[in-house]
């Protein structure tokens, strides 16, 4: 009783200072998608199909209600067990000219950013020693979210980096993720994941209000500032389902949003009918 009044008033906190935003909706999810024993931590939308992360590394592509097998993250061949299991917990996937770049997030390791060929992991099913490089030399980073921006017709890759003592940076790189461009400010915390919607230019920050609590979807405008760029809140939806959002993608005409509990996984699928 003592807890679930605690959260109660600290969604009724969080819901006093957000009314203040430009524009707050509300929405409600129904007739999900149950997974059972699945730890789904991502879902990306690649070649318009619906890609499912599970935490223990498992990609899978959403086909109505069903999950079929595309490929395994784990380094089967790696030499020690902290080897095979280093892109566990993967949250973020960007397919650039045939480069898989997967990203995740751990509580007690450094994040990894793997550079995979995306032809040889189809081909193989898993992540080869060969074909397995590690780009993030921060031991300081604990989980990095990343997603492609398209803006003015310029590519980019945007990352959010936590680190151990959850604080949060935000850079912007080139299209490769080769050279960082400049650094970016915003005020955000409990971060699950980050999503650019290419059809409106906004950047969407996946979170929980309240830790492992319910969803909440910060939509940012985002424009040229001192060599850099700037965030503007656009709009913020808050997700009233008692759950731990993950993420939040768009493919096609339907929004996605992938939920925990319990040691299940939910997936709930929004039909848009504008852009």
């Amino acid at each position: 009783m003592k807890t679930s009044l605690i959260i109660i008033s600290s969604f009724l906190i969080i819901f006093f200072i957000t009314i203040n935003f430009n524009k707050l909706n509300f929405i409600y999810l129904s007739e999900g998608t149950e997974l059972q024993n699945m730890n789904v931590q991502g879902i990306e939308c690649i070649d318009d199909k619906v890609n499912i992360i599970d935490h223990g590394g498992e990609i899978f592509e959403l086909i109505d209600s069903q999950l079929n097998l595309i490929g395994s993250l784990l380094r089967k061949d790696a030499n020690t067990i902290k080897e095979k299991n280093s892109l566990v917990h993967s949250n973020s996937i960007l397919l650039i000219n045939k480069n898989m770049l997967v990203s995740n997030a751990l509580d007690k390791l450094p994040a990894k950013i793997a550079s995979i060929d995306y032809d040889t992991f189809i081909e193989k099913g898993y992540v080869t020693e060969d074909n397995y490089k590690n780009l993030n030399n921060n031991s300081d980073a604990m989980g990095i979210y990343l997603e492609k921006i398209n803006f003015n017709d310029i590519e980019l890759i945007f990352s959010i980096t936590k680190d151990f003592g959850h604080e949060y940076s935000y850079q912007f790189y080139d299209s490769n993720l080769s050279d960082i461009i400049c650094s970016a400010n915003l005020e955000e915390s409990n971060i699950q994941n980050v999503y650019w919607s290419r059809k409106t230019n906004i950047l969407s920050i996946i979170k929980n209000p309240i830790k492992h609590r319910f969803g909440q979807i910060n939509n940012y405008k985002m424009s040229e500032q001192d060599n850099c760029f700037k965030f503007d809140l656009y709009n913020t939806s808050i997700i009233l389902n008692a759950m731990e959002l993950q993420d939040f993608k768009r493919c096609g005409n339907s929004n996605y949003y992938a939920y925990t509990k319990d040691g299940d996984s939910y997936i709930f699928k929004k039909i848009i009918s504008f852009n």
